[in-house]
């Protein structure tokens, strides 16, 4: 508990249009958004000391290379959830 050493700043969000989906997924427009944000991530990350870290996107989608919940996984490719990245 305490306070930063120094004020790290606010740190960007997604867009709420990249994850608010209704009944199908949506991917109109997504990669741009994402590359967009990956740019800004990676300014903030250097602005806190944090550059090393791995790009947003990739240590993202990392976790979805795995399928955790094989019943869950038909129906998230019907409704268009592909993991490309």
């Amino acid at each position: 508990m305490g306070y930063p050493k120094d004020a790290p700043g606010k740190k960007i969000r997604l867009p709420f249009k990249t994850y608010k989906h209704e009944e199908k997924y949506n991917k109109e427009g997504l990669d741009e958004v994402i590359n967009k944000y990956d740019e800004e991530m990676s300014v903030y990350l250097a602005k806190i000391g944090r550059e090393k870290e791995v790009n947003w996107s990739v240590n993202t989608s990392s976790v979805y290379k795995h399928i955790y919940f094989p019943k869950v996984y038909g129906t998230l490719k019907e409704q268009g959830f592909e993991n490309d990245k």
